[in-house]
């Protein structure tokens, strides 16, 4: 490869992260996953989008990710979102030490229950921080 080619791979690899990051913007109040994750399933999604099917969503919360990745695909596809609207079971030592360090920080900013979640109507599940209702 030449040096020519390895600068045009490489700007168009920064022009689709930027557009990735503008996508994270635009979703991000609808999304518990973090920004980099959440660029990472978008560069792996464009990676298969030659793929036809529909397109299946488990754990949505409030539909961010699935909603950046429809952004991106269009229209043409069927998308399925499915959520438990339970939360997980406990975490158990066979899902890691993550998992287990996860549902024992319920102090931290990222930790989210369903009990939390259903106290709040559905306006305002997914209502974006902030903005105010008409």
């Amino acid at each position: 490869m030449t040096l020519a080619q390895k600068a045009k791979n490489t700007m168009s690899l920064l022009i689709w992260r930027s557009r990735y990051a503008l996508v994270y913007l635009r979703f991000r109040a609808y999304t518990m996953i973090p920004q980099h994750t959440y660029i990472s399933n978008l560069i792996l999604m464009r990676r298969h989008r030659h793929v036809p099917g529909a397109v299946v969503e488990c754990g949505t919360w409030k539909g961010g990710m699935i909603a950046g990745m429809a952004s991106m695909l269009g229209r043409d596809r069927s998308y399925y979102l499915y959520d438990s609207f339970e939360g997980l079971p406990p975490a158990k030592e066979i899902d890691g030490p993550s998992a287990l360090m996860w549902q024992k920080s319920k102090d931290s900013k990222d930790y989210f229950t369903i009990a939390q979640l259903m106290r709040q109507t559905p306006a305002q599940r997914c209502k974006k921080p902030g903005s105010t209702t008409r």
